[in-house]
């Protein structure tokens, strides 16, 4: 995430002061300054969604997943009647793609795909 241990600790300092999670047990796992470890749980959460709250994170810390929204979000304008073609998706792609280190056309299947899991038709 990027962020330094008091932050995170201010972090879930707030949370817990605003009730949105709790601590649920001392581990016991020594942290390096002696205390036991705590860990926090968040209210009536199953496991399905704690699932998916870690692929999701797994996602945004992809840097080309992160390529992929992003040419998706511009390529969002030109949906038309629920659909889009493919050319255009890979001349945003390409456009967008000088330095980013990924093929445009890879990237541009990945929005294809993403497209298509939105209902929406993408013609070649």
């Amino acid at each position: 995430m990027n962020i330094n241990r008091g932050t995170a600790h201010r972090i879930i300092e707030q949370l817990v002061t605003a009730g949105f999670i709790e601590p649920l047990t001392k581990t016991n796992i020594p942290s390096k300054f002696g205390k036991k470890t705590l860990i926090y749980g968040v209210f009536d959460v199953t496991t399905r969604e704690v699932q998916l709250a870690i692929s999701r994170d797994m996602k945004y810390s992809s840097r080309s997943l992160r390529y992929v929204d992003i040419i998706y979000q511009r390529t969002l304008p030109d949906v038309v009647n629920e659909g889009i073609q493919m050319s255009k998706i890979m001349s945003i792609a390409r456009r967008y793609g000088t330095g980013s280190g990924f093929h445009f056309t890879d990237i541009a299947k990945y929005v294809a795909n993403k497209y298509q899991l939105d209902g929406v038709k993408v013609w070649q």
